[in-house]
């Protein structure tokens, strides 16, 4: 079975090495530690030899692929790739670094803010998942309510979930590059969202960065989805929500999927998440789509 970019990214590290094959002698080696490297495994002068052409995701499948071929041109021609190759792809170092620059500098930027409702597993299941594609940048606002729900809900400290962000703002950082809409992303994300939140959005009122990077994503017209997390609604509630679904964000109450057989919280959480980050067009293993009724006779 070819390799594919979902499989791979969904690997999971253990504690041996696992190797998954691309054909060819080529395959993915996952280390413990979690680094994936790709080598390729040849024969030369009747030795069993193996070759590593690099690290993912900086050696790409296309690239890892064209040198495998190029292992297979040295070969016919009786020279070892191994002593060979390093010259034949002196002009692969150049492209490499070039699209190396270009993957960090054009990285498409998600803002996601947990606030002081519960549900505190939906951001950070998201940027969990979000973490694992490094095509995307993630930028990280938690409100001082936010923390103390992810603590009581999750356990999780602060110096932890910092680490699951590529840039951490402080909520009262209202100067953040975030702040202003000439810092370009693709959109924000308020999971979950408090009803003190919804209400400073709808009404403009940007007195922190979660509100002023919301109101942002709205004026530069991009998308904003807010898991607003309340029940019942009140009358304010509703209104809030109807201005700003007129303003353009998207309300998205993390109502459970039951046509998808799920069977426990969490899988109903990553059917949520997978949801919400589909909007963005974020492809997930997580989400189950709905393919029709089956079998109801």
């Amino acid at each position: 079975m070819k390799l594919d970019e979902k499989i791979i990214r969904s690997v999971k590290a253990t504690d041996k090495r696992k190797q998954l094959a691309d054909g060819g002698g080529l395959y993915l080696e996952v280390m413990p530690t979690g680094k994936k490297f790709w080598r390729q495994n040849y024969r030369y002068e009747g030795k069993a030899r193996t070759l590593t052409h690099g690290l993912y995701p900086d050696i790409s499948i296309s690239i890892a692929r064209r040198k495998r071929e190029e292992v297979k041109y040295l070969l016919l021609k009786n020279l070892d790739p191994a002593e060979n190759i390093s010259d034949r792809y002196e002009q692969d170092i150049e492209f490499l670094e070039t699209q190396f620059l270009y993957k960090h500098q054009n990285k498409r930027k998600i803002i996601i803010a947990i606030t002081g409702a519960s549900g505190s597993i939906y951001g950070i299941k998201a940027l969990k998942e979000l973490k694992n594609d490094s095509s995307i940048e993630t930028h990280l606002i938690v409100s001082s309510s936010g923390y103390l729900n992810i603590i009581s809900e999750l356990g999780i400290k602060k110096s932890a979930l910092k680490k699951l962000a590529d840039v951490v703002h402080s909520e009262k950082d209202v100067g953040a590059s975030i702040a202003s809409g000439s810092f370009k992303t693709s959109g924000m994300i308020i999971a979950p969202c408090s009803m003190k939140s919804l209400a400073a959005i709808a009404n403009g009122y940007a007195d922190n960065l979660i509100s002023r990077a919301a109101d942002v994503t709205l004026k530069e017209r991009r998308k904003l989805l807010l898991v607003v997390r309340e029940t019942p609604f009140n009358l304010a509630h509703l209104k809030n929500m109807t201005s700003v679904t007129q303003m353009g964000g998207l309300i998205f109450p993390p109502v459970p999927s039951f046509y998808a057989k799920l069977n426990n919280l969490d899988e109903m959480v990553d059917q949520t998440v997978g949801r919400i980050l589909d909007y963005f067009d974020i492809d997930t293993e997580l989400l189950r789509r709905w393919e029709g009724i089956k079998n109801i006779e």
